[in-house]
């Protein structure tokens, strides 16, 4: 089993803080896009992760999810959410 440095584990640890805040923080859909428009988001997350953090090195498995998992265009300003995952 390989061995992680500090960082490592605290990154994993802040990663999976994260996802547990935003779920949490999740339930209700208020002014949110209809799901229709989901489909687009999750592709440009799911690029976003493989050309941008991934390609930077990035391989802890529970990073990755979140970083798939997490809606980023739900929590920037409506005016940058173009911009979300570029």
């Amino acid at each position: 089993m390989k061995r992680h440095g500090p960082m490592s584990c605290l990154l994993c640890a802040t990663a999976i803080s994260v996802v547990a805040i935003l779920i949490g923080g999740c339930n209700s859909r208020g002014g949110q896009a209809s799901e229709s428009a989901e489909p687009d988001w999750k592709m440009q997350r799911d690029k976003m992760v493989s050309q941008q953090i991934e390609a930077r090195g990035v391989k802890g498995p529970l990073v990755l999810e979140s970083m798939r998992t997490v809606p980023r265009h739900r929590f920037v300003p409506e005016n940058y959410r173009d911009s979300a995952y570029n």
